[in-house]
């Protein structure tokens, strides 16, 4: 592409939050250029994965309103109505600092929580629909909609729109480094993927490219040894390439960069190394999110944490961690008759959950100690209530104690009914939590505790914002809120 003389900002990386960046800033009349690792055929990055914002609301209308008329269903609103409860601002930082165990930089999570709503407008007012999740995938203290055509369409709605407003678009560029005077950023020097190197000027940075986890030596590094070669829920794209010009030119790395600092979740064992950008139904098929609905066990046959601690989407993102530290980086979910019915479509996706009236020959199958399974389900099963059927809709408090000690508080339902069913599963990384520190105005920091006068961040680059845990949707709306702040004020 013919690059224009001179450009009012630059943002590197095209995911949600980077191209909510560029969409803002070009509102504002400014020439945009964005820089995107990826080919065109790839565009997209993680946001296009995925499907769900977490913001507050306070009436059923304020979501149907995010509806377009022709997808409205009376007898889906009908039920949704009946079971809706409004999710206030409290609600949603509570959420966020109850995942993050009150860790988190306060400033930017207020900032989250306060700005979410309104960006959801401005996103309804670019063109953005949403439209209603399945029923098995809407608990309380969530949203009941979902992006219209998934994180594939929202993201061919963002290019859209930006390419509409005039912003620029330059694919096969990594950012290699940046030129700093005094207290800005006066040029960039980015690489094709052929290995050039050229230097094109900033008058103003936004940086949204991302976390590291699609980075082998950084997620060692940071996370510890048996990440290295650990699956990634997202594109191959996200490699951390501003570590080191961020450790270069004194910018301040902020957030959790340990061994808990990443969005690590239960997948199918049959997960690939990556997925490309459109592959939603291929994501969302690989996911095995219902650990809720039985026990989860390791290859010694016990259970390792506590499938009922919280509903699964306030869990599932730290579920993966502990998968991890088991032997041979693997688990296995065990249902029986009495619930397999409840699980979601992914599950039976991929020929990857097995059958058999006899926990033994499933032992067999999959190295697992059979004495101590034997052990940990008898042990389980007596210490259930008598006849309990879950509600699998909120936290009943039926708690049971396996013979390791390990509980089960909530959804605690015998295992006693074949034939028996197991998914194996291993951990999927999706992001990381380590990143820049940034104020709540996207304005980048220095080390000297002074912030850059013209380099911004937004998104998954962004740290500080979860600690160890995080809350289902708030990626998205992390993205979109300061993509829109930091287009804004740059």
């Amino acid at each position: 592409m013919k690059l224009k003389e001179v450009y009012d900002v630059v943002v590197v990386g095209a995911g949600n939050a980077g191209l909510c960046s560029a969409i803002s800033a070009a509102q504002k009349g400014k020439r945009v250029l964005v820089i995107e690792k990826a080919p065109r055929i790839y565009r997209g990055g993680n946001s296009s994965l995925t499907m769900n914002f977490r913001f507050p609301h306070n009436n059923f209308e304020e979501l149907l309103s995010l509806i377009d008329d022709g997808d409205r269903n009376l007898k889906i609103e009908e039920v949704l109505r009946e079971s809706y409860m409004p999710y206030t601002k409290d609600d949603f930082l509570h959420d966020l600092r109850s995942t993050s165990d009150n860790q988190g930089d306060l400033d930017l999570q207020e900032t989250l929580v306060d700005k979410s709503f309104e960006t959801i407008l401005w996103m309804a007012n670019l063109g953005h629909k949403w439209t209603y999740k399945d029923f098995g995938n809407i608990f309380k203290r969530n949203i009941p909609l979902k992006i219209k055509g998934s994180g594939k369409s929202l993201q061919e709605r963002n290019f859209n729109i930006a390419e509409s407003l005039g912003v620029d678009i330059m694919y096969c560029t990594s950012l290699y480094d940046f030129v700093m005077v005094d207290n800005c950023v006066k040029e960039l020097i980015l690489t094709k993927d052929n290995g050039e190197l050229f230097h094109l000027p900033a008058n103003s940075l936004i940086l949204a490219l991302g976390g590291y986890e699609a980075n082998p030596y950084f997620r060692q590094k940071f996370l510890g040894e048996s990440w290295e070669n650990v699956g990634i829920r997202g594109v191959p794209f996200n490699t951390g390439d501003w570590f080191f010009p961020a450790i270069k030119n004194n910018i301040q790395l902020y957030g959790d960069y340990s061994e808990v600092g990443c969005h690590a979740t239960p997948q199918s064992s049959y997960l690939p190394d990556y997925l490309l950008p459109g592959e939603n139904i291929k994501s969302q098929n690989q996911s095995r999110y219902q650990f809720n609905l039985g026990i989860t066990i390791n290859h010694d046959g016990k259970r390792f944490f506590d499938e009922g601690e919280n509903m699964p989407n306030f869990l599932y993102a730290k579920v993966g961690r502990m998968i991890n530290k088991q032997i041979n980086n693997m688990a296995f979910q065990i249902f029986d008759r009495k619930t397999v019915g409840f699980l979601s479509q992914s599950y039976f996706s991929d020929e990857n959950l097995f059958s058999s009236n006899s926990l033994r020959v499933m032992c067999e199958k999959f190295g697992i100690n059979h004495r101590n399974l034997h052990d940990t389900i008898e042990s389980y099963n007596r210490n259930c209530v008598d006849n309990v059927i879950c509600d699998f809709s909120y936290l009943d408090g039926n708690k049971s104690v396996d013979c390791f000690g390990v509980p089960k508080s909530n959804w605690a339902q015998k295992i006693d009914t074949p034939p028996y069913y197991i998914a194996p599963v291993k951990a999927g990384v999706t992001f990381t939590y380590g990143g820049l520190k940034v104020r709540p105005d996207a304005r980048v920091y220095r080390t000297n505790g002074e912030c850059i006068d013209n380099m911004f961040a937004c998104g998954e680059i962004m740290g500080g914002v979860h600690y160890g845990n995080y809350a289902g949707g708030t990626g998205l709306m992390l993205g979109a809120v300061f993509g829109r702040i930091a287009g804004e004020n740059a």
